[in-house]
């Protein structure tokens, strides 16, 4: 039943990897997202890895907090 806890994040992750830089728009990430499907992209700057911008990040963008 949890055979699948047993699996390698090998097995599961994304072989070819997509990647945004740090001045994407918003607009751009929104249409790569429903693009691509994925719930997350590794932000680089030059050969580094920096971050990474979720859909749960760019959805609270939207959020207003008095």
């Amino acid at each position: 039943m949890y055979k699948f806890l047993e699996e390698a994040a090998a097995d599961c992750m994304t072989r070819s990897v997509k990647t945004v830089t740090r001045d994407l728009t918003m607009r751009t990430l929104l249409l790569l997202f429903e693009r691509d499907d994925f719930n997350a992209y590794p932000v680089v700057e030059g050969a580094y890895a920096v971050g990474l911008v979720t859909k749960l990040d760019f959805l609270k963008c939207f959020a207003f907090s008095p």
